[in-house]
Order: structure tokens, then sequence, then C-alpha cells
């Protein structure tokens, strides 16, 4: 990779209420890519820049979760929390709500989702969420789970499915318990047995699909140390024999910060054996993305740390890059200083040819764009 140049700029230094995850999407439809986080969008100004409009969603949304066009209408529509998110952390229980795109940035919110029994014993926020046809030719469905997923104490509710009616306007999102299993803060639909079927993969475990049986069975493939919560990962062929593995980065458990592969064997029920990309300086691996960074090929890593508290000597974490060269992983800072938290995600976002990264903060409700201002010319 040739040496790479970053322009940070801080889109809000205090975005109200927080916010999981951000979405980077074309919201109003004109174009560019605009991005979503928490209760808000922000309008691209064209220019990375430029005047970042915050716009608010409609209430009750306070925590986007998901984009999906559910109605079929070439739009995306938001799957999302409802609650108050200040001044504790409270409120990342159910309801969850969805908001059909009405055009130009506009939202309406239904509220014909069952979570009736659903409570939490704590503030975990909804970390992991999929959208997939899960039955060869059946409906449009959602799974999802929560933080803290080692703990049954604190997650009593393992992976939560809805089934999205026909008309999901009108028709009830009826909602069953797929698994008691939940073992990472992401949800993956993926056909890890190339049986035609999508199964889920949750970091160190995957959920087996035995249809046309309604079971799912719980399959691990790594055991750390001490806990087996992973945070973030993303699923690509990194040794180019066909199928997809696993780049998988560690929070709050004995190898925080530790970002690894798992590669993926002929049999996928058995242990994936593991590989080191690194291990973080400051902070846990709390946001990632994958992508072909320098165009040459593979799959290139971003990794934001997410630092829990602040201190004068310690001010904030770093967001990497680590560059696949022909499987040898070369680290490269983008910046220090600010914390990143179920973000970091690589996008276009000003069409110049190249990608950048939007991010943001949880203790720090800051939202943030790193602009690649590297010269590609020849």
């Amino acid at each position: 990779m040739y040496k790479r140049q970053w322009q940070r700029y801080l889109i809000d230094p205090a975005r109200p209420g927080r916010a999981t995850f951000v979405f980077p999407l074309d919201v109003n439809g004109d174009g560019r890519v605009d991005f979503i986080t928490g209760k808000f969008w922000y309008t691209n100004p064209g220019t990375p820049g430029g005047q970042w409009a915050r716009v608010p969603l409609p209430a009750p949304i306070e925590d986007t979760i998901a984009g999906h066009d559910f109605d079929g209408d070439g739009d995306l529509d938001l799957l999302a929390t409802t609650g108050p998110t200040l001044p504790n952390n409270e409120g990342y229980w159910w309801p969850v709500v969805w908001a059909r795109n009405e055009g130009s940035g506009a939202f309406t919110v239904f509220q014909n989702l069952d979570t009736a029994g659903i409570t939490m014993p704590s503030n975990d926020p909804i970390q992991g969420v999929t959208i997939a046809q899960f039955t060869p030719g059946g409906p449009l469905e959602v799974a999802l789970t929560w933080d803290d997923t080692e703990n049954p104490a604190r997650n009593p509710h393992g992976v939560q499915v809805f089934t999205v009616p026909d008309d999901p306007a009108t028709g009830v999102w009826a909602r069953r318990k797929l698994s008691d299993m939940s073992v990472g803060e992401q949800l993956t639909a993926s056909d890890l047995d190339a049986d035609g079927d999508l199964d889920l993969f949750m970091g160190a475990a995957w959920l087996r699909n035995e249809y046309p049986a309604p079971t799912w069975m719980p399959i691990t493939i790594y055991t750390p140390p001490g806990s087996v919560q992973t945070s973030r990962h993303a699923l690509h062929d990194l040794d180019g024999d066909g199928d997809r593995d696993a780049i998988v980065g560690f929070a709050h458990t004995p190898q925080k910060g530790q970002v690894v592969w798992f590669e993926r064997p002929a049999d996928p029920t058995t242990f994936w054996p593991v590989h080191t990309l690194g291990q973080l300086e400051k902070g846990e691996a709390e946001s990632l993305d994958a992508v072909d960074l320098d165009g040459d090929g593979d799959v290139d890593v971003v990794v934001g740390e997410y630092a829990v508290r602040y201190t004068e000597e310690q001010p904030g974490a770093i967001l990497w890059i680590f560059e696949n060269q022909d499987g040898v992983w070369l680290r490269h800072q983008v910046y220090v200083g600010d914390s990143h938290y179920q973000s970091s995600r690589a996008v276009d976002i000003d069409t110049d040819g190249d990608y950048d990264i939007v991010a943001k903060g949880w203790f720090r409700n800051e939202v943030y764009l790193y602009e690649n201002t590297t010269d590609c010319t020849p």
C-alpha cells in the first residue's frame, strides 16, 4: 500500500443521546452517501469538509439498529429501538419499531412488531442484527441479539427472530426465539456449510440452520481463555480456497484488543485454525470493517479502538488499517485521539473512487469522518 493520507473532520461534537451503530447510506435519494447514527441522520453536503446538517428521525426512534428495504419499494427503511439513551444508557430495551422511508429523508414509524414479554434486566443494547431469508423461498426475517451475550443473566433472550409480513405496515411482525446460544456482539447470515440455506455466524461460534427442520444447532469454532465474547467480525475468503473465513475483533475478555482471523476448515463444524493480525495498543476491538482499501485484489481491515475511559495520559484511542500483503498484515495508523464504538465503516463518501471512513464514539457523543486524501494518480 502506498502511504495514505487522511483528513479528519469532526462532523458532530455533541450528538444528543447515545448510538450503537453508524450506517452510511443515501437517505434522501440525492445520490450522495449520508449516514445515520442513533436518532439522527446527517446530510452529505457534497464535500467532506462541508456542513453536515444533523436531522432528527421521528419519535419514538432513539437508536437505529439496521437499514433494509422492508417494503420492497427501492429505498432503505430503518429498524430502531425506543426509549431514552441518556443519562445512564437506560432504555435500550424493547420495543423495536420500523420506519418506512417516504423519500427525501422523511420517515413514518410503525410499532407493529411483536415485542410482548421481552424485558431486559440490564441496559445492554441490541448489538447483533442481520436480515435475510433463512428459509429457502421463505419470508424476510430479522435476527437480533444483545450485548453481554455470554451471560444468560444479562441476556436471557438469546437470539430472537422477527418475520416480516407481506405488508410490513399492517401485518404483525411475528417473533420467535431462534436459540439460547449467543456468544458474540454481531450476527452475520451466511451459508457456512454450503447446504443451500443461511446459517448465523457469531464470532467464536455459529448456528447451523437445519432446514427443513425448524432447529438451529450451536457449533463452537474457537474457545478463547476466560470468555467467549467477541465484538465485530467480517466474513471473507482470505486464503483463496473458495470459502469464507472470519476476521474477528475481541473485547471485554482477556484477549481484548486482539484482532484475528479464523480459517474455515473443510468441515466447518470443527474448530477453525486461528491466525493473529495484531494486538491493539489502547483499547478494545469494538469496530471493524473489511474492504480492499488499496485496490490490489485482497481484503484489508479497518479497526477502530474503543477506549472506555479517557485521561490526560490516554486522550483517546487509535484508528488502524491492517494492510493485507499476500497474507502478511502491515499495520498503519489513521488517527490517534478518538474512540470508536461499533463503527469505523469504510465507504466512498465523496465519490472520488477511494474509501473514506465514518465513525462515532460512545461515551464521547462525537461523529467523525476521515477523508482519504491520497493522490492515486499514476
